[in-house]
This record gives structure tokens, sequence and C-alpha cells, in this order.
């Protein structure tokens, strides 16, 4: 039996397709095409679109001469799962990577760090960062001053 599929220009496709047994084969759209004429296909269909997730600096309180808190949240995942969520900080503005970080945890949701080692008097910049298998999204750079 034959069978006419439409793919889509844009994107990768999941096809499968036996060959002594089920084996799933990964294409990219143009190799699909030239592909699908040569392989028994059984199946295609359209992997997910992956895209940078989702981040804010939700703040920062409770600042003492060494010690900030920091609040971030991760709101979307992006279609892949974040392995890695939490803040850059430094004394430049929108710090990332090559400044201090402080690594908080994965997934989304509210994620509380506590700075410490800061220096009494001085101007901070912190930020969030979220990543996921796409590359890594920030939130919005927030400055805050120690105290004497």
């Amino acid at each position: 039996m034959t069978q006419i599929i439409t793919l889509e220009t844009k994107g990768h496709y999941l096809c499968t397709m036996k060959i002594g047994i089920v084996t799933k084969v990964s294409f990219c759209r143009y190799l699909v095409f030239a592909a699908f004429f040569l392989l028994p296909f059984t199946s295609c269909k359209k992997e997910k679109e992956i895209s940078l997730p989702s981040v804010v600096t939700v703040g920062v309180s409770e600042v003492t001469p060494a010690t900030a808190k920091v609040i971030t949240m991760v709101t979307y995942e992006g279609g892949a799962p974040v392995t890695a969520t939490g803040c850059y900080w430094g004394t430049t503005l929108n710090p990332g990577i090559g400044n201090n970080v402080m690594n908080i945890g994965a997934g989304t949701g509210v994620f509380t760090s506590i700075l410490t080692g800061l220096l009494p008097n001085t101007v901070y910049h912190v930020r969030a960062f979220a990543t996921n298998k796409k590359g890594t999204a920030f939130g919005a750079d927030i400055e805050f001053t120690t105290p004497n």
C-alpha cells in the first residue's frame, strides 16, 4: 500500500522505518525528502520545536554589607527540560559567563539564592539565567548596593 505524506519545509522529522526491526531515525528536513523515496517509512512526524526558556530576575532583598538574597523565576522551559538555573552576579552591567555564578536548580518555578562574600558599600548587578538544550536565556539586570 502506498501512502502520500505531506511534510512541512521547516523543522526536523522523526521517521520510523522497518528494516528487520523497527528503527527510529531522525533526518534533517532536506534529507527526509531524498530518503523518503528510497526507504520504506511506516510513519513520519514532525519533531517538537525547541526554544530558549523564559526566565525572570524577580528581585534582590535582605541586602547586608556581605550578603544579598536573590529571587529568580523560570516560567517556561522552551520545549526541553531546563537543566540549570540560577544567577550571575558581579560589579559590571549584565553579568554572565566569566562572572560569579550561583547555580540553584533545574526545571521551572521560583528559586532563591543567597549571595555571600560581597563587599560593603559596593554596587552589584545580578541577573537570572536558565539553560536547556537550545541554549541559555537571561533575565533583566538588577542593580543593588551593599550598605556600609
